[in-house]
């Protein structure tokens, strides 16, 4: 009889132990619309853009990675009194089965000194993390603007 219900209860572990697991591997964040503005060679930053769709709990994005640009910044451009302004940010919200637009004159990614020139549909790889601990390697153009 002990050895039976062991049995069972082992059982339904590894039961949720699989559910759980499958869940846990499915993107919440679908990136979409990720192009990131071509600039002269002098330049010493651009910028990226891109839509994110959650498709689970509101999340906040915390951090873009690149080899390919010695500092990135999360930023967002705001008008006031008639003067353009662009202020860092700590994060991004990304509100639960919403999209959170990352465009000119709004939230976008500061990239500054690329390592090389930029060359026009250029494809660069981006890892965006998460304050849920997930992270998310895209890939975006560059585009020119």
């Amino acid at each position: 009889m002990f050895i039976r219900c062991c049995s069972v209860v082992v059982k339904v572990l590894l039961f949720f132990m699989f559910v759980s697991t499958g869940y846990a591997g499915k993107a919440e964040i679908e990136v979409n619309n990720a192009w990131v503005r071509g600039v002269p060679v002098q330049a010493v930053a651009t910028a990226l853009y891109m839509d994110l769709h959650n498709k689970g709990k509101e999340v906040e994005l915390v951090s873009v990675e690149s080899d390919f640009f010695s500092d990135v910044q999360i930023h967002q451009a705001k008008m006031k009194d008639g003067i353009m302004s662009m202020q860092e940010l700590q994060s991004i919200t990304v509100p639960s089965k919403k999209t959170t637009v990352l465009k000119p004159m709004g939230l976008h990614i500061m990239l500054f000194s690329p390592r090389e020139a930029l060359i026009i549909d250029q494809k660069l790889s981006f890892t965006l993390v998460f304050s849920n601990g997930n992270k998310k390697r895209i890939q975006a153009p560059v585009k020119k603007q």
